[in-house]
């Protein structure tokens, strides 16, 4: 069992991990300490946001011990001893509304090994992601055409949540777990049975990141032909007439 792990478990048979950053005191004729390494934890959601509450953890007896959480920077920061090419394994809990991205390496300490004193102070950089386990979306609606695209009813899977401006335009706010399909719907049927086409459909799928949608949609109005009233002539049949007696002679 190495120095570091028997440290672990006097540490965390007290209650916590204290014994991990104690100083080390050497009495006459006793080994060396082992090297003392810094460990800088940082915790993110997306990329350049840095998230506070996340718990690292350590495995003890196959359960995950408290080591510490981090602070309002996504930081925290342990001092340990430890013999060069020893690994421990680390484990993260994610605060409410997050996830775990992927399993958290182990920790190997070695040496650090550059001029930069910055570098130097904050040792072993780990870094832990919990991304949101729900991603924000807008979609953007745009209806084009002439003559009528305002208030027309936009729904998503069927729901209605909203109507297009005196512009066309429509922002609809969605919130959904990555990798969600939806679709949205323009009704415009329902406010104008000559708006083709009718009732356009577009399927979205969220992505594991916040993101603008766009629903670009033209239409056109297509009133039916005018019907034509003809005039029917009704034609009466002629009856022929009868031509009177000729008189000859003045008699017949």
């Amino acid at each position: 069992m190495s120095l570091l792990r028997s440290h672990v478990m006097a540490g965390l048979a007290l209650g916590g991990a204290t014994l991990l950053a104690a100083p080390f005191t050497m009495a006459c004729g006793e080994p060396e300490p082992d090297p003392l390494h810094t460990i800088t934890f940082l915790a993110h959601s997306d990329p350049g946001e840095p998230l506070a509450g996340v718990q690292i953890n350590t495995m003890f007896n196959g359960s995950p011990q408290l080591l510490g959480t981090t602070d309002a920077s996504g930081t925290w920061v342990q001092r340990l001893r430890a013999p060069y090419g020893t690994t421990i394994p680390i484990t993260a809990t994610c605060p409410t509304g997050h996830r775990a991205a992927d399993t958290v390496p182990s920790i190997r300490f070695d040496p650090i090994r550059s001029l930069d004193p910055a570098i130097a102070a904050r040792g072993i950089e780990h870094s832990i992601q919990c991304l949101p386990s729900e991603r924000d979306a807008v979609v953007i609606i745009r209806a084009t055409g002439s003559p009528l695209v305002a208030g027309v009813p936009v729904l998503v899977d069927g729901r209605e949540v909203g109507h297009t401006d005196e512009a066309g335009v429509a922002h609809v706010p969605l919130r959904y777990v990555p990798n969600t399909a939806f679709r949205v719907e323009l009704a415009a049927g329902s406010i104008n049975p000559f708006l083709q086409p009718n009732q356009p459909a577009h399927d979205f799928t969220i992505p594991d990141e916040d993101v603008i949608l766009s629903f670009d949609q033209p239409f056109t109005y297509e009133p039916p032909a005018p019907v034509r009233h003809v005039r029917r002539v009704v034609r009466r049949p002629t009856i022929p007439t009868r031509a009177a007696p000729v008189r000859v002679g003045g008699r017949r």
